[in-house]
């Protein structure tokens, strides 16, 4: 994610280089907004589909980055629509908090959380791999 972030950044700086927004007339406002959305639209699919499940499978189970990148991927592609619908309800949440001066992130971050916990549940198999964490036998005393 960090190497992502990293040539998002550059990406960024690229659109500002070739879209200067010298003047401030309509068409060029428009034309800049709309490459920049685009490319951060772009980037925020390419993160939204490498971590949607591989951060929960890797607190989950043994597994290494890129086994939860490759697994989070597949998914993603397996249920398109679903996470579609969900990445935008968790734009719509994230445009709630700035809106709220993150205030309302409070509720909807862990809201998040945990139905993003589910969603790893019901559309990951994990059976395969062992899991980081077992629960201690009860004492048959």
């Amino acid at each position: 994610l960090v190497v992502v972030f990293l040539v998002w950044a550059r990406a960024a700086n690229l659109i500002y280089i070739f879209y200067p927004v010298n003047e401030w007339h309509l068409e060029n406002v428009l034309l800049f907004f709309g490459v920049g959305s685009s490319v951060g639209a772009l980037f925020c699919a390419i993160v939204f589909t490498a971590s949607v499940f591989s951060l929960p499978m890797i607190m989950d189970r043994k597994t290494d980055m890129v086994t939860g990148v490759i697994t989070s991927t597949n998914a993603v592609l397996r249920n398109k629509p679903a996470l579609f619908v969900w990445a935008c309800l968790i734009g719509v949440c994230l445009l709630v908090g700035l809106l709220t001066a993150y205030l309302a992130l409070v509720v909807l971050l862990p809201v998040l959380g945990y139905a993003t916990w589910h969603a790893y549940r019901e559309v990951i198999d994990a059976s395969v791999w062992e899991p980081r964490f077992t629960l201690p036998a009860e004492d048959a005393d």
